[in-house]
């Protein structure tokens, strides 16, 4: 069963060009009796199809995610939707508040920002430009979730949209990108020093979730 299906990528942040692929990711539930049946075991996917990308993930693993307040995870709750299941989508959506805690956040925005400075540094011009463009996106929207419980996924339109739209054209030097990327590590560490004790709502969670695997027997 299909939950939720939303628009990532470049389009979703307003970063894309005409030469961009729309990049999908979805959500999805399979029957409870395929769950309680030995043996099966549903892995997210990657499905590619001419300029569409959509990455699949099963409703628990899903949740599983937003808790560790996983940042590619997290847009989903505040990207614009294709489709939104009529009786389980926006419920989904409405359980962001409950999942992220402000130590998984803190943690999860660091832990990415090492990973994609690791790629930066490896990877040829082109890739290394998308590494500092997100490298700076996810430690900003981690800085905003911190400050305010809250972030936006059109970040073109944000105070740092500018310095995005020049890393994604390479259009910055080394340099700036280990000042930008200093810069938000201390922010994203600041926020959490003002909002340590933010906590995931495992019952709100599990609620919804039991919900869902009674009404999709």
């Amino acid at each position: 069963m299909k939950i939720l299906k939303v628009i990532v990528g470049s389009r979703a942040h307003g970063l894309d060009t005409p030469e961009s692929d729309t990049d999908y990711a979805s959500v999805v539930a399979v029957p409870t009796t395929d769950v309680l049946k030995i043996g099966q075991q549903f892995k997210d996917r990657h499905n590619v199809n001419g300029s569409e990308d959509n990455v699949i993930y099963e409703i628990k693993h899903f949740l599983a995610l937003s808790m560790k307040s996983n940042p590619t995870v997290l847009e989903l709750f505040k990207a614009p939707a294709e489709y939104k299941h009529s009786i389980f989508g926006q419920p989904l959506l409405d359980l962001f508040p409950y999942v992220w805690s402000s130590q998984g956040a803190k943690s999860a925005a660091l832990g990415y920002s090492r990973d994609q400075y690791n790629r930066f540094i490896k990877n040829t011009e082109t890739r290394s430009r998308k590494y500092a463009a997100t490298t700076i996106r996810v430690l900003y929207q981690a800085y905003q979730l911190l400050l305010t419980g809250n972030f936006n996924i059109r970040v073109v339109d944000s105070s740092i949209g500018e310095q995005l739209i020049n890393f994604k054209n390479g259009w910055f030097s080394t340099e700036e990108f280990l000042e930008a990327r200093n810069f938000w590590e201390e922010k994203v560490k600041s926020a959490f020093d003002s909002n340590p004790n933010k906590e995931s709502d495992v019952n709100k969670v599990n609620e919804y979730l039991l919900w869902l695997r009674k009404e999709n027997w």
